[in-house]
């Protein structure tokens, strides 16, 4: 109990956590799923399909899914209550990785000790403290209970009755595990080691009781996989094409980085590499890893043998280490964002690097133990800060984007797109195109002009100007897209919308039309193109100056539906200046503001309201957070610039 305390108090901040990076996609499919039967979810891909965003990973998570509903339901508004959940869950693998290191035969120090450790490494604070890290760390927990539960370890385990229903409630948490995350596997495997760890009886007899014994974790591995290929239909999985040696090349690079990740546990990152940019040193620490480690598994497998020692709970702990992390070594073509490495692939692995230590504990001397029991409490003891400031980092999302820019591989540009967004959702979109523009610099610079990444980057840079109103330069770039990108769908739709934003309405609905015979699910143009007819008419109507002056309102949402922001908000802000307002034009005017514009006409426009009107307790507390929001990006403002400089 007192380890679990510790443990929240380091993850204390979480309780002010917001949503940040997959959690803003991931929940708004949950919210537009929540209508719909909880066993639907059981035939639904983890992303779904989005022609408007870059392809998703294959993945077939259903349970979190049923978990994020279920917060969302308690409380739809208050991202704080997820992160309450997650750190729910953390407590709870805690608690389970001591029950099970006591039930493999680690010493109640040694086992508190060594999960400790584990679960204050600031290295797993992404999991935790991260909404969308849910899948790792509700794996952990049902894996965890389900090897808890299962009934046979060693040889001299029983084969009764309650021990063949054990071993049915192992399965089922096993397969609830897996329907949380595939690493859940790693799980499966270890329950196989520990059932045939240290049988010495007759090989054929020992064959067929194995394999009645690993029979339920067989069956459930099918099933799930079963499940998996039908929701996952002919989804398939993003990677980054490499060849045989530059793939051999990243598979020692990712060992190299998670056993430096390791050894410096103190020092956490979002995203870790770049798949494609070999990192020469790592890859030669990576090899140099492995050959240390296949040398040292031969003296321990000759030492053990020679003692006639089984170490049931180490190879337990091993078949959970080296299973959660053999597949994240892109030896398959997995797509990881492009990074390759992250921390939160560290929390099962870590798990079961805990769980081996804890028992190889008991191989300790006597005179030894105090003295590696005092270490270990310092080590677990110094993480305590560094975990609680980066579970901080979750907490604005801001803040967590520029430290991911910083911490990220300068040459992956992903989080810096991420990092505009951002900015820009928060009234920054100046400082959001000066962040694009880097990012199209870097690739540029670097010769991956005409890479996916380059392209993305060009349509961000030129919807971020258009959206500033600097239509001159976003054309440029557009012709740019469209020149050698004249069969992307998302593109035409972008030159569509950027012809509305010029006025030339004849222009945006060929441009629409287009890009539906190209992608006909694409529903942003399917709508825009239903509006074109509309604003034909309205723009007809306001074409006269003085019907426009007279009901600005109106040709304010006119404006806003052609995409002119800025002119938009100057017609919203001159409306709301106007000493003979109406009350709920005022308001309308107001409330767009709030919403839309830069903090100073916000703030004019809160003041003329309040003069007119009086106060309004509602708009008073929205510009009291536009306040926050602004001071918030001012803290990280030079870190921006930095990070934008030449």
């Amino acid at each position: 109990m007192l380890l679990m305390v510790v443990v929240a108090v380091a993850y204390a901040p979480t309780s002010r956590g917001v949503l940040v990076w997959d959690d803003h996609p991931l929940l708004a499919t949950t919210r537009a799923m929540a209508r719909r039967p909880l066993g639907d979810l059981l035939f639904q891909p983890f992303w779904t399909a989005d022609p408007m965003s870059d392809a998703r990973p294959a993945y077939y998570r259903p349970l979190v899914v049923w978990s994020y509903r279920f917060d969302l339901a308690l409380d739809p508004d208050d991202p704080a209550a997820l992160h309450r959940t997650n750190l729910a869950l953390h407590l709870l693998a805690t608690a389970a990785l001591v029950a099970l290191a006591r039930r493999l035969g680690a010493s109640a120090n040694a086992a508190i000790l060594a999960t400790g450790t584990w679960a204050l490494a600031p290295r797993l604070t992404e999991s935790v403290a991260w909404i969308s890290g849910r899948t790792d760390v509700l794996a952990l927990v049902l894996g965890l209970a389900a090897m808890g539960a299962w009934p046979w370890y060693g040889r001299d385990e029983p084969r009764s009755r309650a021990a063949w229903l054990r071993a049915a409630l192992a399965s089922a948490l096993l397969l609830l595990a897996l329907l949380a995350k595939e690493v859940a596997l790693a799980c499966a495997a270890a329950m196989v080691v520990g059932t045939i760890a240290g049988r010495r009886i007759v090989p054929r007899a020992a064959a067929r009781e194995a394999a009645a014994r690993i029979a339920p974790i067989a069956l459930v591995t099918a099933v799930y996989f079963a499940m998996r290929t039908s929701a996952m239909n002919a989804a398939r999985p993003t990677t980054t094409p490499l060849g045989t040696s530059a793939r051999a090349a990243t598979v020692l690079e990712a060992i190299g980085r998670y056993v430096r990740m390791t050894l410096d546990p103190w020092h956490p990152a979002s995203s870790i590499g770049l798949v494609g940019e070999v990192d020469t040193r790592y890859a030669v620490f990576g090899g140099s890893t492995v050959a240390l480690a296949c040398v040292a598994a031969a003296v321990a497998v000759r030492r053990a043998r020679a003692r006639g020692s089984e170490r049931t709970g180490v190879k337990v702990g091993a078949a959970v280490g080296v299973a959660a992390l053999a597949p994240v070594l892109h030896v398959a073509p997995i797509g990881l964002a492009a990074a390759v490495a992250a921390d939160r692939l560290l929390y099962v692995p870590l798990a079961g690097l805990a769980l081996a230590l804890a028992c190889a504990a008991n191989d300790l001397a006597p005179r030894r133990r105090l003295p590696v029991a005092l270490l270990v409490s310092a080590i677990a003891l110094s993480f305590v800060p560094f975990t609680f400031r980066r579970a901080g980092d979750y907490t604005d999302e801001v803040l967590f984007r520029v430290v991911a820019v910083e911490d990220a591989h300068p040459l992956n540009t992903s989080a810096r797109s991420g990092l505009a967004n951002v900015l820009r959702d928060h009234h920054e979109p100046a400082l959001a195109c000066r962040v694009h523009a880097s990012s199209r610099r870097i690739l540029e610079r670097t010769g991956r002009t005409g890479t996916p990444r380059h392209t993305r980057a060009l349509e961000n840079l030129a919807s971020c100007l258009a959206f500033v109103g600097q239509y001159e330069a976003a054309g440029a770039v557009y012709a740019t897209l469209a020149a050698s990108h004249s069969d992307s769908a998302r593109v035409h739709m972008e030159l569509g919308f950027f012809a509305l934003h010029r006025g030339d309405l004849d222009a945006a609905e060929a441009a629409f039309r287009r890009a539906l015979s190209l992608e006909p699910a694409l529903t942003p143009a399917r709508r825009a193109l239903a509006d074109i007819p509309g604003l034909r008419g309205d723009v007809q109507r306001f074409a006269d100056e003085s019907v426009r002056r007279e009901r600005l309102g109106e040709w304010a949402i006119v404006l806003s539906r052609l995409g002119r922001r800025p002119e938009a908000i100057a017609a919203w802000s001159e409306l709301a200046l106007r000493p003979d307002v109406s009350l709920a034009d005022a308001t309308t005017a107001v409330d767009v503001l709030l919403s839309e514009a830069d903090l100073a006409t916000a703030r004019r426009a809160v003041e003329a309201f309040t003069a007119l009107h009086g106060p309004d307790a509602e708009k008073l507390a929205r510009l009291e957070r536009r306040v926050a929001e602004k001071a918030r990006v001012d803290a990280v403002r030079a870190r921006i610039d930095a990070l934008t400089a030449d």
